[in-house]
């Protein structure tokens, strides 16, 4: 059993002074804060940014069986239960409880299916298990199908499964695990075997885009070119407010295949926007993103990581050639306590994450401890911008 303590200390610059005695600088010169100036603009494509508006994407679930682990499967009535209408659908009589548990698991499995998307078309299905199955490594998914709100199959799901983590154990409880092995991926293991009803054009006849991110700068920018590009067309465009941008077509000429024509020359204008100022973090696979220009106010930043390690051991124990004994196998455990302080960090005001991240990549901070550094610096209000968890 491994268990990791992480505590964080953030102290404003003025707390910092009122120290005494000062916090002594490390024996690494680390990189330090410098000014930087605003985000570089992006060249966006249109199309990288919007959507449709009313062509609405559906959520497909369904539950399955996962075949073929090695012993991490669950032994749920409800698994054996399906496992064993699996091998009667294919011709094979078995009576009930004649299936071993521990080589399947009962999952749930989702499919997000965009609009347009016609049969035949092959998407990425998401599997979570639903018992209380360790790990999906390994597995196969088999078919299994997926409906939507309406209670009608839209598609059918089964693959190889690709797992983003690994659970290893030992004998006596010991166990190392990386990320979640309860979730998995089935890379194009979704085939679309019904078409979503979807439509470009509004009740009223337009053709509407939706931000992905709403924003006003982007939705003037956006109504700005396109009205320019659409003059051929007859064309009108205005945004209507932050999210939403309308294009007018000629009343005689309100058909589907000509807004499908003006959305294709629409999306591939380009418009310039500012670099996304966001913090997005994973924390089932230990995944940090964030944008360069964020800013940060002045603080310290002081780590304590506490790990204790319970560790077991299987010794064979012999006994003395003349006694009357037998060999044993015992098991010995032992307790591994290791305690690593960081000497507080300062950072400047104004300093980036950027700057931040070199920082700490300097204390050789792990995943997880980054993540839990970027969460109470949003906590205090240090870090201004939005954190997003996934």
């Amino acid at each position: 059993m491994h268990h990791t303590r992480l505590a964080i200390l953030v102290l404003t610059g003025a707390a910092l002074c009122a120290q005494e005695p000062a916090v002594p600088p490390p024996a690494a010169a680390l990189p330090q804060s410098r000014p930087t100036a605003p985000s570089t603009p992006l060249v966006t494509p249109i199309g990288a940014i919007t959507s449709v508006h009313g062509a609405l994407p559906a959520t497909l679930q369904g539950m399955g069986v996962v075949v073929g682990l090695m012993g991490t499967g669950d032994g749920a009535k409800a698994t054996r239960q399906a496992l064993e209408n699996f091998i009667q659908r294919n011709g094979l009589n078995i009576a009930p409880g004649d299936s071993t548990s521990g080589g399947a698991a009962l999952v749930m499995v989702r499919v997000e299916l965009p609009p347009f998307t016609r049969e035949g078309a092959r998407l990425n299905a998401q599997v979570a298990v639903l018992g209380d199955a360790t790990s999906l490594y390994g597995g196969q998914l088999i078919e299994c199908p997926l409906t939507g709100p309406d209670g009608q199959v839209y598609a059918v799901a089964s693959g190889s499964l690709s797992v983003g983590g690994f659970s290893v154990g030992a004998k006596g409880g010991t166990r190392i695990v990386r990320n979640h092995t309860t979730t998995a991926t089935v890379p194009e293991g979704g085939l679309v075997v019904r078409r979503l009803a979807s439509r470009y054009l509004t009740e009223d006849g337009h053709l509407e885009l939706l931000l992905s991110r709403p924003n006003e700068a982007d939705a003037v920018r956006i109504a700005a070119v396109a009205n320019a590009a659409l003059q051929e067309f007859g064309c009108r465009v205005g945004a209507l407010d932050r999210s939403l941008v309308r294009i007018e077509l000629p009343v005689d000429q309100r058909t589907e295949d000509l807004a499908l024509r003006v959305y294709e020359r629409v999306r591939g204008l380009a418009i310039q926007r500012e670099a996304p100022m966001n913090v997005v973090i994973d924390e089932a696979r230990g995944v940090l993103i964030a944008g360069e220009g964020v800013r940060i106010s002045p603080c310290v930043v002081s780590l304590s990581d506490l790990t204790i390690s319970v560790v077991s051991d299987d010794e064979v124990v012999q006994p003395n050639p003349w006694a009357r004994g037998r060999t044993e196998v015992v098991n010995r455990t032992r307790i591994e306590v290791t305690n690593n302080n960081v000497q507080p960090q300062p950072l400047q005001g104004g300093a980036t994450v950027g700057d931040l991240m070199a920082n700490l990549r300097a204390l050789e901070l792990t995943p997880r401890q980054l993540i839990e550094v970027f969460t109470h610096l949003h906590e205090g209000g240090y870090l201004h911008a939005p954190l997003l968890f996934r």
